[in-house]
């Protein structure tokens, strides 16, 4: 279709859209209305037209939808990872914590000999 003016009518004033959707060209149909810049207007009234075009929007909005489901799972994963990580970070915490208290205990233990030791 590149480089082709898919707008030009016929000598009845018809277009190539009008044409294959007046006889059943569906896919042909569906070709055209890919096209950028296509106009629709005359061929509008056509129910195969029409129809065909009602079905790439839906086609359209599925594929959409199919990408917001992807996105959504991926966030959703996204999310899942940072939780398991705020998870293993908050044990690794405590743990660090523990240590701390085991050392201050250990260290006031040590202090309490050297106060006994003395003279």
């Amino acid at each position: 279709v590149e480089g082709i003016d898919v707008n030009l009518t016929n000598k009845e004033g018809h277009t190539a859209l009008v044409l294959a959707g007046s006889r059943g060209g569906k896919e042909i149909v569906g070709i055209l209305l890919d096209v950028e810049g296509i106009q629709v207007g005359a061929a509008e009234n056509m129910s195969v037209v029409r129809a065909l075009m009602l079905q790439k929007k839906v086609e359209q909005l599925e594929t959409q939808q199919r990408s917001y489901r992807n996105q959504k799972e991926e966030l959703e994963m996204t999310v899942k990872r940072e939780q398991a990580t705020q998870q293993i970070q908050q044990q690794q915490i405590q743990t660090q914590q523990q240590q701390i208290q085991a050392q201050q205990q250990q260290i006031h233990k040590l202090k309490q000999q050297l106060r006994s030791q003395e003279p």
